[in-house]
């Protein structure tokens, strides 16, 4: 054997002549790998599972079989085959059993010229293969851990979301729970202040301890109300005034008088809520106390026709509210502004809630009386 010993190539050929051939040209061309001669498909096998190859030259044509039968044998090897016959159904057949290359085997030999440059590109399309095997065989590896991974944080995402889903379930029954104690203990101080009151005999102190209650129901109301909303996040604001105007009504036995309620779609949180429906406390229960005062024997006026409260809560702009409540009683002898309220506890528990809305009020007491107050949605 001669040549460079970095490539290593078996070379089988049963015919001696051809063998001396392959050799001297070897020797005379400095062929540029080391080699091995095999004469038989027999010998083949043996150095086959007794050496390693990187290519095999194989004529077609053997004395113990054809080159096709070595190809279960060749280890992933690339294989040229040579043949002097020159059919071409034969390299055909040759490709599609996977041989790299075939050369046509002539008698002056000039197929070897070729040889050391067609054993070369079968040797480096197979290291290409291998390479891209490798490739592909470690990105199919990445991918499996990438979908290993992506199938374990997939599944701890779920059990997250689970976990939370019933944590936020967990707070939800919590959250409801806290709102329905808190009504019913604001109805239990109301009860208790009912019934104080009935030792009570000055009109008076009775007035301001039902006044007292109505305060503590209108907070009562908008808990019961989250209490019972689908969505503890938003309260239903149009119920909620609704139920507020119809139990001063009952509170105050005015049962003649007609409520009107408009509100639009709009979402208060709970300290929102909580001034408004105290406003509409104050504003209503003073309408009820004073607009609409009881008919003297031999008077006619404004009392005689229906009497109405008008309660609406008005989207002007995004986020900017009205709150208006005008009834059409006996009104004021003066129109009134903000900060020249009279000093009534009720009228200064207004002016204070409407400070702490951030908003601007307008009383205008000529036909009935209207209150108007503006305020903006914190953000």
């Amino acid at each position: 054997m001669e040549g460079q010993q970095h490539y290593h190539i078996l070379f089988v050929e049963d015919d001696t002549i051809d063998q001396m051939a392959f050799v001297r040209f070897t020797k005379t061309t400095c062929f540029p790998y080391a080699y091995t001669v095999a004469g038989s498909v027999k010998e083949t096998r043996e150095l086959l599972h007794s050496k390693t190859f990187d290519a095999m030259v194989v004529d077609y044509l053997l004395g113990d079989g054809i080159a096709f039968d070595l190809f279960d044998d060749l280890k992933d090897i690339p294989i040229i085959i040579v043949t002097g016959i020159g059919n071409e159904e034969i390299a055909v057949n040759a490709m599609k059993a996977g041989a790299y290359d075939y050369l046509i085997k002539d008698q002056e030999g000039h197929y070897l010229k070729t040889l050391a440059m067609t054993v070369g590109n079968a040797i480096k399309r197979k290291e290409a293969e291998n390479e891209l095997r490798k490739h592909r065989e470690h990105l199919e590896e990445l991918v499996e851990i990438r979908t290993l991974e992506l199938k374990n944080e997939i599944e701890e995402r779920k059990r997250t979301e689970v976990q939370l889903q019933q944590s936020l379930q967990e707070k939800e029954v919590l959250l409801r729970e806290l709102h329905h104690r808190v009504k019913n203990n604001l109805q239990v101080i109301s009860s208790l202040l009912d019934l104080q009151s009935e030792d009570v005999k000055d009109q008076q102190a009775r007035d301001i301890f039902l006044e007292a209650q109505n305060r503590i129901r209108s907070m009562a109301h908008i808990h019961e109300q989250l209490y019972q909303s689908s969505n503890l996040a938003e309260l239903d604001i149009a119920a909620y005034i609704q139920q507020l105007v119809h139990t001063l009504l009952q509170s105050y036995g005015k049962s003649q008088v007609s409520l009107d309620v408009h509100v639009d779609r709009v979402s208060l949180d709970i300290d929102t809520a909580v001034s408004c429906g105290l406003i509409i406390n104050e504003v209503v229960s003073n309408a009820l106390k004073h607009a609409f005062p009881e008919r003297t024997t031999g008077t006619a006026g404004r009392h005689d026709a229906l009497q109405q409260i008008l309660v609406s809560l008005i989207e002007e702009r995004e986020k900017n509210l009205t709150l208006l409540i005008q009834d059409n009683g006996i009104g004021c002898t003066q129109s009134l502004s903000e900060g020249s309220l009279p000093l009534s506890f009720g009228l200064r528990l207004v002016e204070m809630l409407v400070r702490q809305l951030n908003g601007t009020i307008d009383i205008d007491g000529h036909q009935g009386t209207m209150v108007t107050i503006s305020f903006a949605l914190p953000e």
